[in-house]
């Protein structure tokens, strides 16, 4: 009987050691596990905190953009304006092209200057010979082509 409780002793010790063992693996799983829960919360509350200021950003934009004009909206619009833009940079062009026509054709002589009589001839210009033309007043240069000078020029030979 001492034999049988000696071995009855070792084998409970064998139980108890293993049991041990196993309550150590198992405590060292619980912290491992406790470990991963901690870290998975901590990552949870940072994707939380993450998605809330997502949605507070897309808020803002929505709030900014509500006032924004889509591009396919506009765009008609635009070309439109600039269509009329150009057109009216076109006609105040010409209207300042009127103007300086007009002012330029202010300085020309009237109409009756030159369909009217002469007063020194008594008929209208061209009927008279070109010499018999007025003369101006004032030209201090000599005439560049005097009819009355005949010389004969061989312009062959001046080009040769």
């Amino acid at each position: 009987m001492v034999a049988e409780q000696e071995a009855d002793k070792a084998s409970i010790a064998q139980l108890v050691q293993e049991l041990r063992d196993e309550n150590a693996r198992e405590a060292s799983n619980a912290l491992k596990a406790n470990s991963e829960k901690e870290t998975a919360v901590a990552e949870a509350e940072r994707l939380t905190k993450e998605i809330s200021q997502l949605r507070q950003q897309l808020e803002s934009t929505n709030t900014t953009m509500q006032d924004q004009v889509a591009w396919d909206d506009i765009q008609p619009v635009l070309h439109q304006t600039h269509g009329e833009l150009i057109s009216a940079a076109t006609h105040f062009g010409n209207f300042i092209d009127t103007l300086q026509n007009k002012r330029l054709a202010s300085f020309l002589p009237s109409t009756e200057v030159l369909n009217g009589n002469w007063p020194a001839h008594g008929g209208p210009v061209g009927a008279t010979d070109p010499a018999a033309l007025p003369g101006f007043s004032g030209l201090s240069n000599p005439p560049l082509f005097d009819p009355h000078v005949s010389g004969s020029v061989n312009h062959q030979e001046s080009y040769a």
